[in-house]
């Protein structure tokens, strides 16, 4: 294994979905795919509780009910998003 400093470039921005949160995870060696149901338990330990909203095995999406996205049509908001890119 390499002592190379992995960074990432925060230069990139999401070119089709503005005032979005990014984050890249860089690992050493790709870890294993974490099944829908490990992630979701992960990511209410950090944020409560979530609901599981995409159908794509590859991108699964959760919408994090403790924090909200007000728009203008929505003033009540709706539930921000987390979702993975697993390749």
């Amino acid at each position: 294994m390499s002592d190379k400093i992995l960074n990432q470039d925060l230069t990139q921005k999401s070119p089709d979905r503005p005032q979005m949160l990014m984050a890249q995870l860089l690992f050493r060696e790709k870890p294993p795919m974490a099944d829908v149901n490990t992630l979701k338990a992960a990511l209410e330990k950090l944020v409560g509780e979530t609901e599981a909203v995409g159908d794509k095995p590859e991108m699964p999406m959760f919408a994090v009910q403790k924090f909200k996205a007000v728009y203008k049509d929505q003033p009540q908001g709706i539930p921000v998003l987390a979702d993975f890119l697993l390749d």
